[in-house]
Formats: C-alpha cells, structure tokens, sequence
C-alpha cells in the first residue's frame, strides 16, 4: 500500500545549528507545523520535536505540543517511546524532547531495504512476533484510556536490538480528559472511515488503523478472520485491541486441540497397522513384474502367478482372465489383490477364474455387486497360506443375501460346505 504521508509524516533532510543545553543538532525530518531533531545531551542522544518557526509563537500549537508531551508522560512502557522533558531551547522556542529509538520504521523493516542491522526481510515467525508485540503496544496505550490516532507502518518502531517494538508520533492522540484539539485527523489509507467525519476519541478508531497494518504484514490464514473483524464498520467492528489477543489464543488453541486429534489419529492407526503386523505377520516379496492391460493392473512377485487389480474403478462388468502373458511370459492370475475393488459404487457384475485367489477387502464396501460369474469347477479360496483371511473379510455381509453366485451345474457339491454356503443364491450353467 502506498502510504500518504500528508497528515503526520516528515520529509528527510539535512541542517545543523549549535545549541546551549542540547547540542550537536542535526535534522532529521520535517512535517507540516513541526521539525524533529537529533540532539546530544550529556553524553546521549535524544530527539528533539520543535514547532516550524511560523508557528512557534501562536498558542495553540505550543498547546498542542504540551499535550502530547502530557500524553507521553503518562506512559511507563517499553513499548512506547518516552517523553524526557519538555522546554524552551534557544533558537527553538518550546520542544518536546524524546528518547533516542536506534532502529528502523515498522514500513522498512517489513520492505527493506536491508542495512547491517536488518540484513534480510523478515519471515513469517518473526513477522507474527512482532505483530503480536504491536497488538500489546496499542493495548497497553488504550489501558490509559488514550487513542493514538495516527497508527501507521512509520510511526512504528522495530529496534535494532531484541527487535523490540515502539510506538512513536503521538502529535494526533487523544484522551477523554483533554478538551482541546478534538479535530478529525490521521493517516490516508489507515485512518478509520468514520475518522475523517468525526472527532469523538473511540479505541475502535486504532483497532482499524491497526487491523491494516496487520493485514500488511502477510501473518497467514489464522489471522484472517480476526482482521476481517477489524475491519469492519464501526457498528460491527471488533470493541477493544485486547479481544485481538483473545481471539488468536482461542484460533491457537482450536489448531493445537485440532492437531493433537490429527496425532491421535495418526498414532491410533499406526498402532493399529502394527498390532495387525504383529497378530498377522505378512511377508516380504520382492515385485520382480508390473504391468497394465486394458483397466486391469498385474503385479508378479516371482514363480509365473500375478495379482491384479483395476486401475481405475468405472466398469460395471468386469471379467478376470486366467491368464496372461507379457514380455514373452505367461502368467497364471492368482489373486484378486487386497482392496481390489474396495468402494466401487459401479460394480456389477464380476467374472472370476475358479481357485483363484480373494484377498481382504477385495469386494467390501461394493453395494451395486449383484452377480459372480466362477469359471472352471473349484470355488475360489478366501486368503492364502500367508495373509489367511475371513470371508467376511472379504465380502458385506449383505452381499451373502443379494448377490447371485453363477457356477457349473457339476460342481454344485463344491459349494455345500464353508464358506460359500453362506451365499443364498445359486444360479447353475
């Protein structure tokens, strides 16, 4: 966002005049009515806040000076600059005389360019640091009952040491117990829309000002609701800076309760998968072949038998060869893998070699399985010697009612027994 700088920011210049008590004063920027200074006292540094020599005689503007130097004094805070004196300095008329904030602006330190101290711009974790620091600066000022009123990327500091934030510029705040100086005022594209309109002092005036500046600071999707908030009419907006903090430890708390389910989760099905390894030890083969034919996918571990599977389930009638050959081998199909046809909502009807063997899960979850077609006259074999396995495994149980098993006539005696009788519908060819 480009920031407009009419109301409260100062033009960078150079000029140096000598002073009694404050020394060595060298300027560092000018605004509208004020000039702020770097002044030596002592022995330390100190910014030095004088009227523009227009306006250094007429009462208002001194008045307006003295209160922002009252203002300050009310603070004790690491997070807002401190007001040291506030006197009358040959050539200068009445200053305001600040700490020194060695550090750089909230707007350079997020879009550089870089110097020694700030070699790189900020990521992510940092930049959520700082924010969380400017969201306590702003609250602390509100605890007093004041309103900054001009809340900006530039009249933020971030200090070269700890990186600490500071709160600068309080030439436009206001507090219920002034009565002068209660005009409309701020910064174009941060001031608050009922701002420009009316001067009556609302904290809800920083927290949009604040919702923008925190908006340019890219913190990711768990601010986002909280910013909208913020930025709401006044009649909606979010009433005080501290339910900021509130909201991000409730969406904080949400996201870790939510992550330790997702761990729970996670842990559960691993511990299941290995309880499930221990109970039924599966062994280690080594895919020596795979390829793809049609819709179907053959796997070989060695010894001329594949497995196969669909590689895409969109077919209602599926048939299974015998066999198969490829790369000048033939290949006798003998199973119908684990979870073959798992969740195939399109199934049908299904083609099977007899003997042939069905791994868990091959036909589970297939509502529409209507119909079983066995060629050759051997039922097929529910699991084999190493991943032994239940029917019920293998089938829904309400497959034993509705699905209709077509066999050869002569080999009806074959099915008699468990597990295939428990299939009700027989149909001989």
């Amino acid at each position: 966002m480009t920031e407009d700088t009419s109301f409260s920011d100062f033009i960078e210049g150079s000029f140096t005049v000598p002073s009694s008590d404050y020394t060595g004063f060298e300027k560092i920027a000018d605004g509208a009515i004020c000039t702020l200074w770097r002044a030596n006292k002592n022995g330390q540094r100190y910014v030095v806040k004088s009227l523009q020599a227009e306006y250094r005689d007429q009462t208002q503007y001194i008045a307006r000076l003295r209160k922002e130097y009252d203002i300050l004094s009310m603070f004790d805070s690491p997070y807002v600059v401190k007001a040291v004196d506030y006197c009358r300095i040959p050539l200068y008329g009445m200053c305001l005389v600040m700490e020194w904030v060695d550090g750089v602006t909230l707007k350079r330190w997020l879009y550089g360019p870089s110097s020694s101290d700030f070699p790189r711009l900020p990521n992510l974790v940092e930049r959520r640091r700082v924010a969380i620091e400017i969201v306590k600066a702003v609250d602390y000022v509100h605890s007093l009952q004041v309103v900054h009123r001009d809340l900006k990327p530039s009249n933020i500091m971030v200090t070269r040491t700890g990186r600490q934030v500071k709160l600068i510029d309080f030439g436009l705040a206001d507090t219920d117990s002034f009565t002068i100086f209660k005009e409309p005022g701020g910064t174009k594209g941060y001031i608050a829309p009922e701002q420009r309109k009316i001067s009556v002092t609302d904290e809800r005036n920083d927290v949009y000002s604040l919702g923008i500046i925190l908006q340019e600071m890219r913190l990711g999707w768990m601010w986002q609701g909280i910013l909208h908030k913020m930025l709401e009419p006044i009649d909606r907006r979010l009433g005080h800076v501290s339910d900021v903090i509130v909201l991000l430890h409730r969406r904080t708390c949400f996201v870790s309760v939510l992550a330790g389910l997702c761990l729970a989760v996670a842990l559960f099905g691993g511990g299941f998968w290995t309880w499930d390894r221990i109970v039924n030890p599966r062994p280690h083969f080594e895919v020596v072949a795979r390829f793809q034919y049609s819709n179907m996918i053959f796997e070989s571990w060695g010894g001329g038998k594949v497995t196969i599977r669909p590689a895409i389930q969109t077919e209602e009638v599926v048939e299974i060869p015998g066999r198969m050959s490829y790369d000048g081998f033939s290949y006798q199909v003998d199973e119908i893998t684990f979870d073959a046809f798992k969740g195939d909502s399109k199934l049908h009807s299904i083609i099977i070699p007899g003997r042939v063997h069905l791994m868990k899960g091959a036909f589970k979850q297939c509502p529409n399985l209507k119909d079983i077609y066995v060629r050759g006259n051997q039922p097929p074999r529910i699991g084999n010697q190493y991943w032994p396995t239940d029917i019920h495994d293998v089938f829904d149980a309400s497959h034993f009612s509705a699905v209709r098993i077509h066999i050869p006539k002569h080999s009806r005696a074959a099915y008699t027994g468990y597990p295939w009788n428990l299939f009700k519908h027989y149909v001989l060819y």
